[in-house]
């Protein structure tokens, strides 16, 4: 999902760059307090000048990482959508109306809170390791390898916290996505209940939905305790063993209590810098599991047996035009064999008999067919319309096309008598020149 991208590989090596403009900035601002030490004004100018030069670039360069992961995070967010919609296209045995409603409250919260946290971790892990490798080799070549020695130490415990705790921060990353999803789902169904139902109701619902809340910030809680826990304590132990090394420095030595001086800011944001890699190291975890959850997310959809829903002895299929009866089997076997069929077909049954799969597994086998189930938005309105209005601009939105097939789940549902007469009208003529099978809400034919 990452490695391939383009904007993800040019804002890895700009991040690289920056660091470096950034590193050697620092060793000539160490430079440059050594030669103050001497008082080699003359040298002193020549690095400051150097100091703010490559600051400056390292600067100009993340500006340009900003735009690049604008453009990332929108890049991989609009790939997965269509992925995931591509891989429901051709499984028929996942439209579920419960399936649908997880798809949506995923596609439009999990995903992208996912993605631009990953974005933001991958860029900010390389920003702070490359920073942090960059700086330790400028102290070992400015303030000698004691320094370096702390700062590595440090690294490796927070790396060691990290294995420590990695089966919990994992666990707390596939909680918090699936309660997340839970609280969106319900924050949707309180739409019904608060313009619909009474006070009784209202306070029922909105009371798990607070307790639905509480459980999910309790999740995000504990996660952030096992967090800081990992940020904090190599910190403390860096700090601890600077202030020693310092101790120890004999004061008479002006060239390297100079070079310190002057690399005191770099010092305190390098330990920030730590404190940011602890915390990377612990995200990493979390979000790696939340990215593998994406990677997973469809297997994780109830899948329908749609074959097993048909119930054939119940179901029979007629010739609106001349009455004939055809089987299942043979309808099948004849739209495979056909290289164009025309003519309207109705779907009869009972509540129940699977008449609805039977039209989803037309479409599973014949994908160009277009199969236009009760309430699917195919066709966006201009302006607000009533049910019934709205349900003709889909079906003759559908109409206009051009398909081999075309499959109606229930159209005339909510429309009225004079709409009915219309469409009717307007599928006898459809039916000239493509084939129509349709399940209605009445049981009879136009």
């Amino acid at each position: 999902m990452f490695t391939s991208n383009r904007y993800f590989i040019s804002g890895i090596v700009l991040i690289i760059a920056q660091q470096l403009a950034l590193a050697i900035s620092t060793y000539y601002i160490a430079m440059a307090g050594a030669a103050l030490s001497l008082q080699d004004y003359p040298l002193l100018k020549t690095r400051i000048i150097l100091f703010f030069s490559f600051a400056l670039l390292g600067y100009v360069i993340s500006s340009a990482v900003e735009f690049i992961s604008a453009r990332l995070k929108v890049d991989l967010w609009e790939k997965y959508i269509f992925s995931v919609y591509e891989h429901l296209r051709h499984n028929q045995a996942l439209s579920s109306e419960a399936n649908r409603k997880n798809v949506q409250g995923w596609l439009g919260s999990e995903v992208p809170t996912t993605l631009d946290g990953t974005v933001n971790l991958y860029f900010g892990m390389t920003s702070v390791y490359s920073n942090i490798i960059a700086t330790i080799y400028v102290f070992y070549w400015v303030l000698g390898i004691d320094i370096a020695v702390v700062m590595a130490t440090s690294i490796l415990l927070s790396y060691f916290l990290m294995k420590a705790m990695k089966s919990r921060i994992n666990l707390c990353a596939t909680q918090i996505q699936q309660k997340r999803l839970e609280v969106v789902k319900r924050a949707s169904s309180l739409w019904d209940y608060y313009l619909n139902a009474n006070s009784s109701m209202i306070e029922q619902r909105e009371t798990s939905s607070r307790s639905l809340i509480a459980d999910f910030l309790a999740t995000s809680l504990y996660y952030v305790r096992l967090e800081q826990l990992a940020a904090c304590l190599p910190i403390c132990m860096a700090v601890a063993l600077i202030l020693v090394y310092l101790q120890g420095l004999p004061l008479n030595q002006a060239v390297p209590w100079g070079m310190i001086v002057a690399t005191l800011p770099r010092s305190l944001q390098v330990f920030g810098n730590v404190h940011s890699m602890s915390l990377y190291n612990s995200k990493y975890l979390y979000f790696r599991q939340r990215i593998s959850n994406l990677l997973d997310f469809t297997s994780t959809l109830e899948s329908l047996n749609l074959d097993q829903q048909v119930a054939r002895a119940q179901l029979s299929i007629r010739n609106t035009q001349d009455g004939q009866v055809i089987a299942i089997d043979q309808l099948f076997d004849d739209i495979r064999s056909a290289s164009r069929l025309t003519g309207r077909l109705l779907i009869s049954g009972k509540n129940g008999a699977g008449k609805s799969s039977l039209l989803k597994l037309l479409k599973s086998e014949f994908t160009e067919s277009i199969l236009l189930p009760n309430h699917t938005g195919f066709h966006e309105a201009e302006g607000p319309l009533s049910t019934g209005e709205s349900q003709v601009k889909q079906l003759l939105h559908v109409l206009e096309q051009k398909a081999p097939l075309i499959l109606l789940d229930e159209w005339d549902a909510n429309l009225d008598i004079q709409n009915k007469i219309l469409v009717g009208h307007i599928l006898n003529q459809k039916a000239a020149e493509t084939l129509i099978i349709e399940v209605r809400h009445l049981q009879e034919a136009i």
